[in-house]
């Protein structure tokens, strides 16, 4: 049903139908015709194939889950209740580690830890970032992925930014249901709409601190607009956040880095099984290829996530 011969077809009669708007009834689904291996075995083996590799994908999925909790839990456990490692590899607080009450928090503050702005430990790039209409989009497809406010809008064939960076909405779905900030983490070659900051630690080994701390930013304290809401530049530089100790800042980067990289191998990993997913049906369906042809590299690539590259 996701060849694209066959979603092409649906769309001509869909937007051929007397309706105010394309649709489908249940008739032009039942009477499509669907060349399949007549085999029950080798239609069996197929799906075998497929759902192996949806199985990898999901298994990807949960360690990416438990990976991203993870390094939202040390976060907090460190920098929100103050239980970094000590001297003695001890939990500061929990250790009656000295704490010293900062005013504009109303709360106790690990000693040395002091108060800044956001600014102080960022840079912007959003003088760097183009939009593009979908039209534009259409006519430039491509590998890169072009992201919006909240998400991958669609992939185009060239980059503005090659580096990581963090993203956070600017104007429109600005924040989650419970009221902080959508941000994406951005990786390799990317092309950034003007929905969404471009931010990037100053000492770019933070960044994985920076992602979570802009996390936890109330978005109520810094939008504009009663309708379009929006967050501006110059409310996300003057966000109050703490700035840890710069000896515990890097005990977390050593922890942090390698745990980013295993959620962004893993998902570079996913998008090659769904790319070789969605090319192998096609070929499978209509007899180009056999399971047979194919069985113990994608054995390999299902069970341990081998990467296979198609010739």
């Amino acid at each position: 049903m996701t060849n694209k011969s066959i979603t092409d077809y649906l769309n001509v009669i869909a937007s051929n139908n007397v309706t105010s708007y394309p649709s489908l009834n249940p008739n032009d689904i039942g009477d499509l015709v669907l060349k399949i291996p007549s085999s029950k075995t080798e239609q069996q083996k197929i799906a075998k194939v497929l759902s192996d590799l949806d199985a990898k994908i999901e298994l990807n999925n949960t360690i990416n889950d438990n990976l991203e909790h993870m390094a939202k839990t040390l976060y907090d456990y460190w920098f929100v209740q103050f239980d970094f490692p000590n001297a003695d590899g001890k939990p500061y607080k929990t250790s009656e580690g000295k704490m010293v009450w900062n005013e504009d928090l109303k709360r106790e503050i690990p000693v040395g830890w002091e108060m800044k702005n956001l600014g102080d430990l960022i840079n912007i790039f959003d003088s760097k970032r183009i939009p593009l209409s979908r039209s534009q989009r259409e006519q430039r497809i491509g590998s890169i992925p072009y992201y919006g406010a909240t998400s991958i809008m669609g992939y185009v064939d060239e980059h503005i930014f090659d580096d990581d960076y963090i993203l956070l909405a600017e104007d429109g779905s600005v924040m989650d249901e419970n009221g902080f900030p959508i941000v994406q983490f951005i990786w390799g070659k990317t092309w950034v709409n003007n929905h969404a900051h471009v931010i990037q630690a100053k000492n770019i080994t933070n960044n994985e601190f920076v992602f979570q701390l802009v996390k936890t930013i109330s978005v109520v304290q810094i939008i504009t607009g009663s309708i379009q809401l929006k967050i501006n530049q110059e409310n996300l530089r003057n966000v109050k956040v703490i700035l840890p100790d710069k000896n515990i800042l890097k005990k977390f980067s050593r922890i942090a880095i390698p745990i980013r990289k295993k959620l962004i191998n893993s998902i570079e990993e996913n998008q090659e099984l769904a790319s070789l997913r969605d090319w192998l049906l096609p070929m499978l369906m209509n007899g180009q290829v056999s399971v047979g042809e194919f069985e113990e590299e994608l054995r390999m690539v299902a069970e341990s996530g081998v990467e296979y590259k198609r010739s």
